[in-house]
């Protein structure tokens, strides 16, 4: 025993020794204590004098440190003048106690520089361009501010793109200047941009690739003779990136070789592979396993045309889709979908078989994706209650729909800030090929936001109502059902409902555990109803959160708390999170 508390000592001692050694080593050969600064003033002043005691070395002179010393007052001057502040007092003192140098500062940083005055003009054919004239008009910088050197870069930076942007690539600044008259405490800018000739987008040209070159033209959404700008040009490759016609775009403007004030444009592609797989798995404790395949089908023309299947198993809804895709005037916005599907659907109070086909046409503008679409819908059918079993029927509907969707997120895979918003809006009339007339609209949106390293909140919202004229005559697949991973969770998919009326609320929060890891509790709550007046079903668990290279992997352990017994329901789901 005594061998091995001697040991345990030993090794004690050993530990203690290298945590010294250690916290000698990091100790800083200076120790600077500055006083009378805070905030980005203070940050900048002690960058600045620590870049100088990083090098003295770790065992400088006495002479190197007096020499240190002996400029830090100059130092901090530069470091507080970008500030404002022209006149600073500085007190300081050095000393050495114990073999440790201590340099202490006390600033005084006195009244700022105030602009007296801001002048600023434009030479060259900009002068009367009106994005600089407005420019101008609205000037960051203004009379009776504080003058911060920062500022002033920002604003001459900022001056340059609007410029640039407007076509004037070659603008430069034959004045710039600020006047500091450290008495009066008093600032005049001077600042005259020549614009030079304006530029425009000239030829685009493209790699070798397998699309036809009138397709890869229409996908350029500028004319020439439009003006020159860089970011509409960026806005260019993030679209081409965005599309589902190349696996990445590189857009290169060649300004060394303008030509009678135009800009060649070169963009390199590289085009998607020609077939591309998607799997998607889950399971819940009710429903059993659920999955979704999906195969695409790329360039099946040189001219951008595609195939898309998807089928998806579970013991709720089993079913196919087939899409054709053709590329719009643009390829980049607009695209033409003719589709067909076929479902097979058993949610806990019904039952139906569903084919339907339609044409569709989509929007995209940045963030926002519009369609119109045109659907005719045949389906057999039959309703279970706790009253009565409806006989089975055989609807058909022709019915229009319109969708407006927004999405916008930092990551498709392991977003940290994000948000959706779908609004849907169908009917049918009867006299139109339809069983029935009916009015439809849906709006549900989602919200993400980490405000914490470590901490995340999820909001989710789903509301519809529905206007019909003979319910029973409107097909399952038209009705709203709730229940499920992206639902009310503690309820099996789909098991709530049918009804004409959705209200669904949910708020979950995820705290990070390890690296890719999170913890999550939820809480949802919600009905699907054909009258407003029934309760609301609630749902509420824990889960798990693992941030996979394919998107979040999410296992979830759910109670229906409005349910007598409570049941517990675990959920499995796999895919990204948008």
């Amino acid at each position: 025993m005594k061998y091995f508390d001697c040991l345990k000592q030993c090794f004690f001692i050993c530990l203690l020794s290298l945590g010294l050694s250690g916290m000698s080593y990091a100790a800083p050969v200076v120790a600077v204590d500055i006083q009378g600064v805070k905030g980005d003033i203070s940050q900048n002043v002690s960058a600045a004098l620590s870049i100088e005691v990083k090098e003295l070395g770790r065992h400088p002179s006495a002479q190197a440190v007096r020499e240190f010393y002996k400029n830090s007052r100059k130092i901090i001057y530069d470091a507080i003048t970008p500030y404002g502040y022209f006149s600073p007092r500085i007190r300081s003192h050095l000393s050495k106690k114990s073999g440790q140098w201590q340099a202490s500062y006390s600033v005084e940083l006195g009244q700022p520089v105030i602009i007296r005055n801001v002048n600023v003009s434009v030479l060259g054919e900009g002068q009367g361009n009106l994005k600089i004239n407005r420019f101008i008009l609205h000037f960051p910088i203004s009379t009776g501010e504080i003058f911060t050197a920062d500022e002033y870069n920002k604003t001459k930076d900022r001056f340059f793109e609007v410029a640039n942007n407007q076509g004037f690539i070659k603008a430069r600044f034959i004045e710039s200047k600020v006047l500091v008259n450290t008495r009066t405490r008093a600032a005049d800018v001077y600042l005259k941009m020549n614009t030079g000739h304006r530029y425009y987008f000239g030829r685009f040209t493209f790699n070798d690739a397998p699309y036809n070159k009138c397709f890869l033209q229409r996908t350029v959404p500028f004319h020439q003779k439009d003006h020159f700008s860089n970011v509409k040009l960026m806005d260019y490759q993030q679209d081409m990136n965005d599309s589902s016609y190349f696996s990445s775009a590189l857009v290169m403007p060649d300004i060394e070789q303008a030509e009678n004030d135009t800009v060649p444009v070169h963009v390199s592609i590289v085009p998607p592979k020609a077939r591309s797989y998607n799997l998607g798995i889950g399971y819940g404790t009710f429903t059993g396993p659920r999955l979704t395949a999906n195969v695409k089908f790329n360039r099946i023309t040189d001219t951008g045309q595609s195939f898309d299947f998807k089928l998806k198993l579970s013991s709720v809804l089993k079913g196919m889709a087939a899409q054709y895709i053709i590329s719009g005037k643009n390829p980049l916005k607009e695209t033409w979908n003719i589709n067909a599907d076929y479902k097979n659907f058993r949610p806990k109070n019904g039952s139906s078989d569903s084919a339907s086909i339609g044409l569709k046409y989509l929007l995209k503008q940045k963030h926002w994706q519009y369609s119109a679409a045109l659907n005719y819908l045949v389906e057999t059918y039959t309703i279970n209650s706790s009253i009565n079993n409806t006989p089975e029927r055989t609807s058909h509907m022709l019915y229009p729909a319109l969708t407006l969707a927004y999405l916008k997120t930092n990551d498709v895979l392991k977003p940290t800030s994000g948000k959706s918003l779908n609004v849907e809006i169908d009917g049918a009339a009867q006299p139109l090929l339809s069983s029935t007339s009916y009015l439809q609209g849906e709006i549900k949106g989602k919200y993400l936001i980490t405000p914490l390293s470590f901490a995340q909140f999820i909001f989710r919202a789903d509301l519809g109502t529905t206007l019909v004229h003979d319910l029973n005559k409107l097909p399952l697949t038209l009705r709203f059902f709730a229940g499920g991973p992206s639902s009310i969770r503690g309820f099996p998919d789909s098991s709530l409902g049918p009804g004409k009326y959705l209200a669904i609320g949910s708020i979950e929060y995820r705290n990070k555990i390890f690296e890719n890891w999170w913890a999550a509790i939820f809480y949802d709550a919600g009905k699907v109803t054909n009258h407003w007046g029934t309760r609301l079903n609630r749902g509420a668990g824990i889960g798990v959160i693992y941030q996979s290279v394919v998107g979040p992997i999410k296992l979830y352990v759910a109670r229906a708390e409005s349910k007598p017994d409570k049941p517990y329901q675990i959920e499995f789901v796999m895919g990204p999170e948008f």
